[in-house]
């Protein structure tokens, strides 16, 4: 009998979900058909650039010859946790320790990392949907109680609804998962309801997660609240890094900052950083450029292409919001935030079984969008995500295409 090497148990947990939307779409493609995706997140083709201090730092530290090992304790570590904690002390007020920083290879290692190391069988994770998709993913590899949660209320432009958080709780609640700024949503939560998701987590000693990836690409002059802001004794952990504010997808630049102030996360903390150092997961090269982006963004002008990348968001915010409350059988709120919108497929259910046909019914048409069960196995239903940084003529010749689709099913 021939040899088969079978994968793990936890791996076979792990579905790529939208692998199957992607193959079909390059079947597409390679008969010659056009397709318009509003997928994406990666900004760079179309024609999105860095700051010219993100690029000159690479090459700068390129030069410098860094090839050595990676250590979080080095000098090239201190130096960027040193920037990260300025960071967050100039832009949001959140002081913080060098010894609170961990890095982490982009954010969604970090979603990894975290229910790798905090979640034991029988541990119950609450996570507040919709929510972005590798919180999900990994939750389920990791996890058999990962509990959805009412994260937002559609009604209510994507608010957080408190009560449903409080049904949701038992005595094995460990972890609660908050993305703010949201993706897939754009919600953007105000200080009250952050605070009161803090608080809630505090009554039952559950450790807050607060992605905050998005924090700056805010529009309508709204500002996000870092969850550590008003945390007071609740212990946080905030993740953050440099994939949306410097357009530095590809660095796979993130952190983990903990907010401990009674030394709540302490042994965790500890244990996570020796493993850490352990994978050797901080190339220096990197490390050092990332900790020269942080520094200068921290000087007069340094920020200034986030107010610009934000009025060229809202733009093609505001039209793709427009158009998709222009057809019938489509509703949308209005991002506050990011780069998508989440609309509500009215059809779905009726004409549709679910997302994964009406993805698939709309591939054959020439449109490609994410089904939203992918950010939320129950919160996430019956919407599909889209994103808005695509060129507006692009947006203007795919909404075209779903607006004919619609009317064509609706009928």
């Amino acid at each position: 009998m021939e040899m088969q090497v079978k994968p793990s148990k936890r791996l076979e947990t792990f579905h790529n979900y939208e692998k199957p939307f992607r193959e079909r779409m390059s079947e597409l493609e390679q008969r010659g058909k056009n397709i318009i995706s509003f997928a994406g997140s990666d900004v760079h083709p179309f024609g999105y650039m860095p700051p010219k201090y993100v690029q000159e730092a690479l090459i700068k530290a390129a030069k410098k010859n860094l090839t050595m090992y990676p250590s979080i304790r080095s000098s090239i570590g201190k130096r960027f946790r040193e920037a990260v904690v300025a960071r967050e002390k100039k832009v949001h007020g959140v002081s913080y320790d060098p010894e609170d920083v961990i890095w982490t290879n982009g954010v969604t290692h970090a979603h990894e990392l975290l229910y790798f190391s905090l979640l034991d069988p029988g541990d119950e994770c609450l996570l507040l949907e919709p929510t972005y998709l590798t919180w999900c993913e990994f939750g389920y590899v990791y996890s058999d109680k990962i509990i959805s949660v009412r994260g937002g209320v559609e009604e209510n432009e994507w608010q957080v609804d408190p009560d449903d958080i409080r049904a949701k709780i038992t005595e094995k609640s460990k972890v609660l998962i908050m993305v703010n700024p949201n993706n897939p949503t754009g919600a953007v939560w105000d200080r009250k309801t952050v605070k009161e998701i803090i608080d809630i987590a505090g009554e039952h000693d559950i450790l807050v997660i607060s992605d905050e990836i998005y924090d700056l690409i805010v529009f309508d002059g709204l500002k996000s609240v870092p969850a550590a802001s008003v945390a007071n004794d609740v212990p946080v952990i905030t993740l953050n890094g440099l994939t949306k504010n410097w357009l530095a997808q590809g660095w796979r630049v993130g952190y983990m900052l903990f907010h401990d102030p009674e030394g709540k996360m302490e042994q965790f903390k500890k244990k996570l950083m020796d493993y850490v150092d352990f994978l050797l997961l901080m190339p220096p090269t990197m490390a050092d450029a990332a900790a020269e982006v942080l520094e200068k963004s921290l000087e007069k002008g340094g920020m200034d292409h986030i107010d610009a990348l934000n009025r060229k968001l809202e733009k093609h915010r505001d039209y793709l919001w427009k158009r998709l409350n222009e057809i019938d059988g489509i509703s949308c709120v209005k991002p506050r935030s990011g780069y998508f919108s989440f609309p509500l497929i009215e059809g779905i259910g009726r004409i549709w079984k679910d997302e994964r046909e009406f993805v698939y019914d709309l591939l054959e048409h020439g449109v490609y969008v994410r089904p939203g069960f992918l950010f939320g196995k129950v919160y996430g239903q019956r919407h599909v995500r889209m994103s808005f940084i695509l060129p507006i003529d692009m947006m203007r010749k795919g909404l075209d295409r779903l607006e004919a689709f619609m009317k064509k099913r609706m009928a």
